[in-house]
């Protein structure tokens, strides 16, 4: 297995896939069928927690018709959709950083996780 190569990372465009499945009215599960992945791989690279491989690449490319890389893939990681809300302010972590060790919640003691009947 190669390591520190030097190759780009590319991430599959959910936004430009969802175009394409609406053009082709077709399903995210559909579509990793007609590609031969699994719908929860194709759910990972929608969702930039994947990198495709170029295996992977070529079939969406070709399952979808797409003949211009650039269309389907991109060179920045796409924000999941948890990063999407928090940034839109849809989310309030506020209260969830106080669960954390170290978030300064209920705790006993200083930094430690919160106590409870466990």
């Amino acid at each position: 297995m190669k390591t520190g190569s030097s190759a780009p990372r590319v991430w599959l465009n959910p936004v430009a896939v969802w175009e394409f499945l609406d053009r082709l009215d077709i399903s995210q599960n559909q579509l990793a069928r007609l590609a031969g992945i699994s719908p929860g791989h194709l759910s990972l690279l929608m969702n930039g927690m994947r990198i495709p491989a170029p295996k992977v690449r070529r079939q969406l490319m070709r399952t979808l018709g797409v003949d211009d890389f650039r269309r389907l893939f991109i060179m920045k990681r796409p924000a999941s959709v948890g990063e999407k809300a928090e940034r839109s302010g849809a989310i309030d972590t506020s209260a969830m950083e106080a669960l954390r060790p170290g978030g300064h919640g209920p705790t006993c003691g200083g930094c430690r996780w919160p106590l409870g009947n466990y």
